[in-house]
C-alpha cells in the first residue's frame, strides 16, 4: 500500500511539472547558474526567489530570501558564455508548484502585516542603485604634471541585466497592476464633439455629447501604494505594477570613484551627483507625456511610482587630480554609485 501511494505521488509530480527554459546572469559560471535556477522557478511556479552571498573573516555564507514557491526536479545547461558583465548560463529545468501562499492575518485596521513584510525583505534586497546600475570607466587619459596627475575619462551607466529580471520577476508574482490613465479618449471625444458641432450644430453635438457620457472612462481614485513601472526614456507608453513597498532610490545619486592605495587603503578620488537620466519619480496624482509619437497624449499616475527607462543608457565625462604619491600606488579602481 505504501509503495502504491509512493508511485501515485510520482505521478502527479511528474505530471504537473512544466519545463522551462531561462537564462541567468552572474559574476562567473556558478553564480549565473544559481541566478538561472531562480528564474526558473520564478517562471514555472509563480515563484520569486532572491539571495545574496557575502564574505566574511574567511567563510561564504548566503542568504535566501522567497516570496511563494517550487521545486526544480531536475535541470540542464543549455549553454554559457562570457560577457563584458560577466556570464550568461541558459538552462532548461522541470518545476514543479507548489503551494507557499502566506497566511492573511487581519488586525482590527484591517492591515495584513504579514503580507506586507514579506514584500518588503524583498524589496528591499531589490532596493540598491549600486546593484540596479552598471558604472563603467571608459575613454581615460592622464596628464601628468610635477606633482599632481590630471585623469580624463568617462563612466557609461547601463541598467544591470539581472536587476530588471529581478524586479519583473517579483512584480509578476505579486500580480497587481498599477493604475494610470491617458487622456487618449478625452482627444479622441473632444474632436468628434469638435465635428459634429461643425456639421450638424448645436443638436447634434448634444447627441454626441449624450453618448459620449455613457461610454466615458470610469475616474480613478489616487492611491498611496508604491508601484514600478517600466518603458523606454519618454517612449511609447509605460508598464506599470503595484509593489506597495516604498522605494528609496537617490533622486540625485552619487558616482563615486574608489582607488585601492596600497598602504592607505581605500580612497576616495571622485564623487559627483548626477542629473540621473535612467530612472525617475512621480508622484500619486502626477501627469506626463509618456510617448514620442504623441506629445499631446499624457499618462497620469494614480500611485506614486518609480519609473524604470530599461533601454536607457548614461555617459558621465569626469576629470580630477590625483597627488603623484598616491597614483604610484594605486593597484585597484572601483566606481559604483550610491
Amino acid at each position: 500500500m505504501r509503495s502504491l501511494l509512493f508511485s501515485l505521488m510520482l505521478v502527479v509530480s511528474v505530471a504537473s511539472a512544466e519545463e522551462v527554459q531561462v537564462t541567468g546572469y552572474g559574476l562567473n559560471y556558478n553564480s549565473a547558474l544559481e541566478n538561472a535556477k531562480v528564474m526558473a522557478l520564478e517562471k514555472g511556479a509563480s515563484t520569486f526567489i532572491i539571495g545574496e552571498s557575502t564574505a566574511r573573516n574567511g567563510k561564504m555564507t548566503e542568504e535566501i530570501d522567497q516570496y511563494n514557491g517550487g521545486v526544480i526536479k531536475k535541470y540542464d545547461v543549455v549553454s554559457q558564455r562570457t560577457t563584458n558583465m560577466g556570464y550568461e548560463v541558459t538552462i532548461v529545468a522541470d518545476v514543479v508548484p507548489k503551494n507557499n501562499a502566506v497566511r492573511k492575518t487581519k488586525t482590527p485596521f484591517n492591515v495584513d502585516f504579514e503580507e506586507y513584510e514579506k514584500r518588503e525583505k524583498i524589496v528591499n534586497r531589490l532596493d540598491n542603485v549600486g546593484k540596479a546600475i552598471h558604472a563603467q570607466v571608459t575613454k581615460t587619459g592622464t596628464k601628468i604634471g610635477r606633482y599632481e596627475t590630471t585623469v580624463y575619462g568617462q563612466v557609461v551607466l547601463t541598467w544591470q541585466p539581472k536587476w530588471i529580471t529581478d524586479m519583473k520577476s517579483l512584480t509578476s508574482v505579486i500580480n497587481e497592476r498599477g493604475t494610470t490613465t491617458n487622456n487618449v479618449y478625452d482627444n479622441v471625444a473632444g474632436s468628434g464633439i469638435n465635428s459634429l458641432m461643425s456639421r450638424f450644430g448645436f443638436l447634434g453635438a448634444m447627441g454626441g455629447m449624450a453618448v459620449d457620457s455613457a461610454i466615458r472612462p470610469t475616474p480613478q481614485q489616487n492611491s498611496d501604494h508604491m508601484m514600478v513601472c517600466f518603458g523606454e526614456y519618454y517612449g511609447n507608453g509605460v508598464d506599470c505594477h503595484k509593489l506597495s513597498v516604498d522605494m528609496t532610490f537617490p533622486r540625485s545619486p552619487k558616482l563615486v570613484l574608489v582607488a585601492k592605495v596600497e598602504g592607505r587603503g581605500h580612497v576616495v578620488l571622485y564623487e559627483q551627483y548626477l542629473d540621473m537620466k535612467m530612472y525617475k519619480y512621480v508622484s500619486s496624482g502626477d501627469t506626463m507625456s509618456t510617448s514620442n509619437l504623441f506629445k499631446s497624449y499624457k499618462t497620469s499616475f494614480h500611485n506614486p511610482a518609480l519609473l524604470v527607462y530599461e533601454q536607457q543608457t548614461q555617459v558621465i565625462d569626469l576629470t580630477f587630480n590625483i597627488e603623484n604619491s598616491i597614483i604610484k600606488s594605486v593597484t585597484e579602481i572601483g566606481v559604483y554609485l550610491k
